[in-house]
This record gives C-alpha cells, structure tokens and sequence, in this order.
C-alpha cells in the first residue's frame, strides 16, 4: 500500500486565531503560516506548494502573474472572501488554476451577517453619540444632556441596495421599528414591512440615509 502525499498549503492570512481553522487545514495537508508576507516573502516561498490561502482584508498580497510564475506545483488557489480582485483570474485561468471562493455559496455567507451588524452598530454609536459621550466620559465629563440621540423607532432609514447585507440591515432597522425605505433597481422587496422606492430622489422623504450616517460617523469619531 503506497502512503499518501498531504498536499503542501501555503496560509498568507492570518488564520490561527479561529477556532477550529488551523485543525481543519492541518487534517488535509502541511501547513505553513505567513501572517503577513510581503510579496517577496511569499515568492520566495510559494514553489513547492499545491495550494494557497488568502484573505483580502488581512493579506496585501496580489497573487497575479508575479507570485504564480513562482508557484511552480500549484494546483489551487483559495479565498476566504467573497471577492476575487486580489487575483488575477484571467492568468489563473491560463494556468489552468481554479480559484475556490465564496462568491457562489449561497448557504454559507448567507449565515455571515458581521458586516451588516457591524453597519448597524455604527449606526447606533452615531445615533447615540456614543463615541464622543465615551471619550467625554474618559475626562471626567458627566453631562449627558450634550449627547441625547435619536430614537430608531422615531426615525426613517434608507438602505440603498437590497443583497444579502443590505438584506440584512434593512432587517436590523425594522426590528428596531424604523420605517425602512429601501432603493434597488435590479431586485423587488419582498416584505411588506419595508417600503421599495423606486428612484433615489425618493430619499428626500427620509431622515437618514447611509451617505448621512458615514458623514455623521466621520463627524463623530473625530
């Protein structure tokens, strides 16, 4: 009986942190962790290796022509990440190198809902002041009058663009009992609970809108 060969997989995203992950990755191949490489690093290092392991957000790695020139034995790159940008997928295409990413698993980011909880706790902290009543707080201030907020339940909100996260928040706004208008050409509302409008000039009638709340959390983290 001829024992196996565990692939080689090359990590240039931090990983180790999440639980379960580094067990995972280890049970299928050797592994080696570059937290964060330049491209020089992972050049260098990349030509005895089958596989390899990015994240946009934690890797400033392009993986274009450069890196994959190196990687003489790859046979697959993996994203941890819905978007592709930070490969170059016509090369790898030439390549002949499949590029597994979130993009198409539906059942999978449609149970990742951080970036809108974290859309929705801006707009609380921006609502309620929260960052300047902290750092008040911070310097011996104790007047709340100074940053009393606004009440979810007594304002209208406006999400432009109804995917998953937009989905989401939309979601988040009315269970806080938001009136919820929500602008997307390309696809219908389908709660009655939430008001489609069908042009942007609609968001006239709204008191907030997300250009508004970036422009309040610009203002408010200063």
């Amino acid at each position: 009986m001829i024992d196996s060969i565990k692939p080689k997989i090359l990590v240039i995203t931090p990983v180790r942190h999440i639980t379960g992950v580094p067990e995972i990755l280890e049970s299928i191949g050797e592994v080696v962790y570059l937290d964060d490489p330049s491209v020089s690093e992972v050049i260098a290092e990349i030509e005895p290796y089958d596989a390899i392991l990015t994240n946009p957000n934690k890797s400033k790695v392009f993986i274009g022509k450069e890196v994959l020139d190196a990687a003489k034995n790859l046979k697959v790159i993996c994203t941890a990440s819905t978007g592709t940008n930070h490969i170059d997928k016509v090369y790898a295409a030439q390549l002949g190198l499949p590029i597994l990413a979130l993009t198409e698993e539906r059942e999978v980011i449609s149970r990742i809902s951080s970036t809108a909880e974290l859309a929705f706790a801006l707009t609380l902290a921006c609502l309620r002041h929260v960052v300047r009543s902290h750092n008040d707080a911070l310097e011996g201030g104790w007047d709340y009058t100074k940053y009393i907020g606004r009440q979810m339940n007594c304002l209208t909100v406006g999400v432009i663009g109804y995917g998953r996260l937009g989905t989401m928040y939309a979601n988040y706004c009315k269970a806080f009992g938001s009136r919820v208008l929500v602008y997307d050409p390309y696809k219908k509302v389908d709660d009655d609970a939430l008001e489609q409008v069908m042009n942007l000039k609609n968001f006239s009638q709204s008191r907030m809108s997300l250009r508004f709340m970036c422009m309040l959390l610009m203002k408010h983290m200063k």
